[in-house]
């Protein structure tokens, strides 16, 4: 099991969840950074909570509040960078570019973390 929050949601209006699908094998943890029209605005970690690597086609979920962002944000301009690490890494393998995620409170976005140390990470947006 995964789940990551940011901030307190209250009612649906006040937070968005993105989805992060590993579709990599091999992590053993994803940490990813915040960023609202390319400001920063924070950071987090994803892992299995037992300590194992990362199963390919894991589900992540994780809840940004409207009190996550800074007021004034406009959360259409929010994106994330994903970080993998592999099994005893204690630095980042590849920092992915920003991925747009056009959100709006209330909504669901699915991200897909692929590739491998081999060929390169890649993140995208779903449409699913």
């Amino acid at each position: 099991m995964g789940l990551a929050s940011c901030g307190q949601p209250g009612g649906k209006e006040d937070f968005f969840t993105v989805n992060v699908v590993c579709e990599s094998e091999g992590l053993a943890q994803i940490f990813y950074s915040c960023y609202v029209d390319g400001e920063y605005r924070g950071m987090g970690g994803i892992a299995d909570l037992d300590g194992a690597v990362i199963e390919s086609g894991r589900v992540f979920s994780l809840v940004f509040s409207r009190s996550f962002l800074e007021e004034g944000d406009d959360p259409a301009q929010f994106s994330l960078t994903l970080s993998p690490y592999g099994e005893g890494d204690t630095r980042e393998i590849a920092t992915t570019p920003p991925a747009a995620i056009p959100a709006q409170y209330g909504g669901t976005y699915t991200l897909v973390l692929s590739g491998s140390r081999e060929s390169g990470f890649a993140v995208q947006l779903s449409e699913v």
